[in-house]
Parts: C-alpha cells; structure tokens; sequence
C-alpha cells in the first residue's frame, strides 16, 4: 500500500480560498517572489462570495466634502464602536490605492455617461464611496484569476483544505512573543525542517473527486475562505460556504471573536420564493423605497432621519418587525429610480434574477425577505494579517475586527481587498526570510490516494500529526453505528436549529435549549461514519466546522445581554456600554475557553476568561 499521505508541494506561501481576499494574498506574495499555492475548493474565479457579489468597494471617492475622517467614522460607529479602529484606519487609507492596484492589474471599473467612476451610495454612507467593476465581481474575479496565473501560483482547485499542519503536531498557542511579520522569536523545540514548536508547517487537502489526500508544506498558511453562510437556510449567495476557516483555524489554536454577530441582508422574492442574488443594495443605492403591506414606508418608525440609507441591521430587524405584525412582506419599489440609474441596474446580477422570475421593477413593486450575507465574527487578525499562531495568517470574511457588529455596503470587499493584500505580503516576507534560514522549496511530488476501506490508512513513513489528522477523516469513512440521521436529515436539523435559535431574533431562554441542541449536534457530526466517497466525507467535514461555529455562536449571543448591531436580543433590547467589548474562543487541548477583551485591543491578549467547556456537552 502507497502511503496514505505524501507530499504534493513545497513553497513558501499557502493560500486557503478561491474570492477576492485570497486573491490579493496570492498575488501580492508571488510579486513579491515567494512560491505560492492556492488551493481552492470550488473553481477559482467561480467559488467564494466574490464572483456572487454586486463587486462594490467602498473607498474615498473625491466627492466633495467626504474625507477619510468621514469614511473612518462611518464605518466605525456603523460598526456600533465594535471594530479595531486600528484596523478600520488601514482599510480607510488603503482602500484607494487597492482600487488603482486592480485597475493596474486589468480590472475595468464602471463609468457613468461623462466617462468618470460611477459611484453609488451604500447603506450606512453618507457620501458616495462605492465603485464596482464592469461585470460585478464575477467580471472581478475572471480578471484576478488571468493574474494569479501569469504569476505562476500553483492552483489546485476541486481541493478542501481540511488540517492546518503544525511542528511537533502541537495544538494551541506557544508561550512564545511573535514580532511584527508573524515570526515566534522564541522557542524550544524545532521538527526537522526549522520549524519552532507549534509553528505552521504546512497543510492537509482532500481532492474532492478522487479521494486522494496531500500534504502541502510551506512556513506560511493563509485562510481567506469565507464565512458560514450554509449555517442558515436562506442566503443572499448560491456558493454557500461551510464554515472551514473558522474550523481550520480554531483547531490550529486561533483566536476566533465576534462571533454572535451574524450578518443578515434582505433579497427579492417574487412570488415568495427567495433568489439568492447580490442583495439589497444596488436598488437603495439607486434611490428604490421600502414599503409595508399598508403601503407605509415602514423605516420611518426605525430611522426617521436616514430611511432607506440606514444600516443594513436596521432594515433587517424593520423587516422582521413588520411580518410579525402581520404587515408584511416587505415591497421594493424600484419605479422610482432616475433613468440613468435604470440603466446601470439593468447590468446587474439581481435586476436580471428578477427579470427570470417575471417582475418588472420599473413597473410593480416586489417583495423582499431576509437572508444571510455573512458572519462579522471570526479570527483575531494584527493590522499585518498575522493570527497569535506563528505562520498563520487570515484576511477577508474569515478575519474579524474590521467591520464591527454592523457591516456597511463596499466595506466587504474593501476589507477583503486591503487585508488580502496586506496578509500576502506579511506571509511572504516571513516565508522568504525563512528561506534564507534553510526552509525552502524542495520540488514537486505527485497525489497519494488513501483508501477509505481501510480503517487505519497510515504510513510509518508519516509525520505523526498527519496520521492523526488521516486517521480522523478515515474514520468517517469507516466501518461503525454512525449517527441516527442521515446526512441530509442532519443538514435539515441543524438549519432548523440555527434560523430558529440563532437567527434574527433572540431570546435567552430559547438561545440556553438552542446551546443545548447544538452541542448535541456537533457531537453527532463528530460521530459520523459510514461515508460513501470523498463526496460525503467532505460534506460530514463540513458540517462538523458548521456545528462547530454555531456553538460559538450560540455561546457569545447567550453571553451577550444586550442587543447591538446584527445581535438582537429580545429580552435584552438596548444596547449596554459595558458590553463593548469582544467576546473570544480558543482551543485548549479538548476544552474551550470562553473570554471577553476590550473592542479592538486583540493586540493585547486574549482577554479574561469567563468560562471553559467542551464541545458536546
């Protein structure tokens, strides 16, 4: 028997995600001359948020009067004072030059009929600060794609990362102090190849078609692979993703925060049937009201003042509140908007949707109803992209900080683009200064396939943090009880759970039951056996970092008393001042401590921990 793992790669840079962050790392670290990979688990350029998206980035446009004073503190009390304003700073400074970075790399971006940008105001702006690429984000990501290639970067698509590899197959954080390009300056033990304890080494993947699975080594991992949108049952994107770099990371020992607030949007549905499309924002941008079922404009009663520009949060918990009172759903009415707006939106992914569903906007209004756009929370990022694991990175919708317990329209893909960069580069300069010390690349290799008939398909010749990484997911494969349900009866019950517990709408009692059932989830996707092909093993993968992230979840909303931003807590509807701060979780061995630290000082540690428990109990 062939081993069940063998090396398919050496370099310096590995990249986790196929959307518009994981793209900016790429290129930025192969422009700086590091060896990259990406590996992606969809088709790049096709996968991740980005190509779904309206491709709005926000930025300081020139608009008279807007500054990046104006831009910082909108964004940051948007946010509802949750953000890093370190971070927020850096997203606000760099946004600009990240745009002229793409327009240089080939991106063209869309010109109204003077043939200057044509820019639109986002929910939660006061100017105009948005400008999208001709094409939206899918056109974004052909472009970047072409790039990432011509650069050289080692792609490997069709592959699910599935194990962050770390030196000594140590878990958790070293007592170690990491300096400002994410390298450990102290340590005790070293593997083989030069790397401290505890380090990252490298990673494990799963071909998705074959079953066979590799090792990928390089000093340096980044994970830009989105949040958890498959955690509920609707969702403003078609490409769901599944939680993998919240699971990836907190199982290398990251620092995950924030993650109570769960961003929802609004999108059409016609005919009540919801159509995953870009969202809400190219209509509002262009001027389109928001109705009742009474024919009021509802939002006066939420946000007299901004109406239809309010926070997307507002419009959100407006919606819900007008349905439960038996005055929904909520109707867009697009036949407002000037003819030059008309124009534009007719270009745009969510116009042409509600076309095929046989709604004219410009002559009937439609109805809206909420879905899913992403997770504000996530992993404890410096303003570099580096986490507290010594060569572990993150950037885009997987890194929390920027955006606060409220995202702005264009903030995502500004966030994206700023931080991918900025987490490429840092990565690179850490792989290439190891490769002065010895770490480098050491040619190529070939796929080994791993067997799923047999129950311990582990090479001698493997590290023994890989063979415990293989024996984990082989298990699912093999023989056993497995679980009661099925794995689309658990995909059914878990999304129950998570839109009824810890969904828009939140209660303490009902968030204790939900923490319950969730824990007993988690323990019966860890439990799961029997899988038929790589297909289901992956799918069981996934959804275990799903149930693991609705934990975390379901924990930080019980936690948090207050309602602010996307967290609101019926029995608790104000906001309170001493709950601005964050709430974290960190791996510690086979437990999980729970801790609170001040808004934005992640620098400062991981903060007091209030409880410790174990998953699924």
């Amino acid at each position: 028997m062939s081993p069940a793992v063998s090396p398919v790669w050496r370099g310096d840079v590995i990249v986790i995600g196929g959307g518009l962050a994981a793209a900016c790392a790429a290129i930025e670290a192969a422009g700086l001359g590091a060896r990259v990979a990406l590996v992606d688990k969809g088709r790049l350029g096709m996968s991740g948020s980005t190509p779904m998206s309206g491709g709005g980035i926000s930025h300081v446009s020139g608009e008279t009067g807007d500054s990046h004073l104006f831009f910082r503190e909108d964004t940051y009390l948007g946010g509802e004072r949750m953000a890093d304003p370190a971070l927020v700073d850096i997203m606000v400074e760099e946004a600009g030059p990240g745009i002229r970075r793409l327009r240089d790399l080939g991106v063209p971006f869309e010109l109204d009929a003077g043939g200057t940008p044509a820019l639109r105001q986002g929910l939660g702006h006061r100017f105009r600060r948005s400008i999208a690429p001709a094409g939206d984000g899918w056109g974004l990501m052909q472009v970047l794609r072409k790039e990432i290639l011509h650069r050289g970067v080692q792609v490997f698509e069709r592959a699910a990362a599935v194990s962050v590899l770390k030196a000594g197959g140590m878990n958790g954080i070293q007592d170690s102090a990491v300096n400002a390009t994410g390298n450990v300056t102290a340590n005790t033990a070293a593997d083989g190849e030069g790397n401290g304890a505890g380090e990252v080494r490298g990673l494990l993947a799963l071909q998705i078609d074959t079953g066979e699975l590799a090792a990928l080594y390089a000093p340096a991992v980044i994970i830009a692979a989105g949040s958890a949108t498959g955690l509920y049952p609707v969702a403003s994107s078609s490409y769901l993703t599944t939680g993998d770099s919240f699971g990836l990371a907190f199982r290398a020992g990251a620092v995950l925060a924030n993650m109570e607030f769960v961003e929802f949007t609004f999108i059409p549905a016609p005919g009540g049937i919801p159509i995953p499309s870009q969202g809400a924002t190219p209509f509002p941008a262009a001027g389109a009201l928001l109705y009742n079922a009474k024919g009021e404009r509802f939002l006066e009663r939420y946000d007299p003042a901004r109406m239809e520009r309010t926070t997307r949060a507002t419009v959100v918990r407006g919606i819900w509140l007008e349905t439960e009172a038996g005055r929904g759903p909520a109707m867009m009415d697009a036949t407002v908007i000037g003819e030059a707006w008309k124009t534009w939106l007719e270009a745009s992914d969510a116009y042409r949707k509600i076309r095929a569903a046989g709604v004219d906007p410009w002559r009937e209004r439609f109805p809206w109803t909420i879905a899913v756009h992403t997770l504000l929370g996530g992993i404890c990022i410096d303003p570099l992209g580096a986490t507290l694991v010594p060569g572990l990175f993150a950037a885009g919708e997987a890194a929390t900080g920027i955006q606060g317990a409220n995202r702005l329209s264009g903030n995502a893909l500004a966030d994206c683009m700023v931080f991918g960069f900025r987490a490429g580069r840092t990565a690179a300069r850490r792989a290439l200064e190891r490769r002065r010390e010895g770490f480098g690349p050491r040619g190529l290799c070939g796929f080994s396939t791993v067997d799923f008939s047999i129950s311990n398909p582990v090479s001698k010749e493997d590290d023994p943090a890989e063979q415990e990484e293989v024996r984990k997911i082989g298990k699912i494969a093999g023989p056993g009880p497995g679980i009661h349900r099925t794995l689309q009866e658990f995909e059914a019950k878990l999304l129950e759970t998570t839109w009824k517990g810890i969904g828009v709408c939140r209660d303490g009692d009902q968030l204790k039951e939900t923490r319950r059932e969730l824990h007993g989830l988690w323990a019966e996707a860890a439990a799961a056996r029997g899988a038929r092909g790589p297909a289901q093993v992956l799918r069981w993968l996934e959804l275990q970092n799903m149930a693991l992230t609705a934990v975390m979840v379901a924990e930080a909303a019980l936690m948090r008393a207050e309602t602010r931003g996307q967290h609101w807590r019926r029995d608790c509807p104000d906001p309170d001042p001493s709950w601005e701060r964050w709430i974290s979780f960190q791996k510690r061995g086979e437990a999980i401590e729970c801790g609170v630290l001040p808004a934005g000082r992640f620098s400062a540690g991981t903060g007091e921990i209030r409880h410790t428990f174990r998953l699924g109990e």
